[in-house]
């Protein structure tokens, strides 16, 4: 799950929207989103808000991207979107645009489920990413675009079409 996305304010699929209920701000702890988010995602299970779209984020660039879709609280969009690899057999995700790519900063931090105590280990993994204009071995210019990826960890399984999404570790 990428942090980038938003909504229109009307009822989608029976639930209100998150930006039609009066002085409600959507915004979700790293945890929430792995847990009551991504994980139900992952695993076909319906979601508290319909408020994340799910959006190939590396078929377009973030102008367009934002563009497209309102923001939720303050400057922030939230979206689902599958993670390709950049070689069919290798771990390394393809996060290349048309006209840019997503370069991870950082080191990844681990995100613990703090609800069920006997879970010692990670759940999910968030990484920052910012996007640059340009090839990543051409000269290339660093935008002020960026983006909080969340994965979840230990989860392995296959895409099953084009909408689906795929976990990955």
């Amino acid at each position: 799950m990428s942090e980038l996305e938003g909504s229109s304010g009307k009822e989608f699929k029976g639930r209100k929207r998150i930006d039609s209920i009066s002085g409600y701000r959507f915004k979700p702890k790293d945890e929430e989103l792995i847990l009551d988010y991504l994980m139900r995602k992952v695993h076909g299970l319906t979601l508290p808000m319909d408020d994340i779209h799910y959006v190939d984020l590396y078929s377009c660039d973030p102008d367009n991207l934002t563009a497209n879709f309102p923001k939720v609280g303050d400057d922030e969009w939230y979206f689902f979107t599958p993670r390709d690899r950049k070689y069919h057999n290798g771990s390394r995700p393809s996060r290349s645009t048309p006209t840019g790519y997503w370069k991870a900063t950082g080191v990844a931090v681990d995100i613990f489920n703090t609800r069920d105590l006997d879970i010692v280990n990670p759940i999910g993994k968030k990484r920052t990413l910012v996007y640059y204009v340009g090839a990543p071995n051409d000269k290339n210019a660093k935008t002020s675009w960026t983006m909080q990826e969340y994965t979840l960890i230990g989860e392995r399984r296959t895409r099953l079409g084009p909408n689906d999404m795929r976990a990955e570790s």
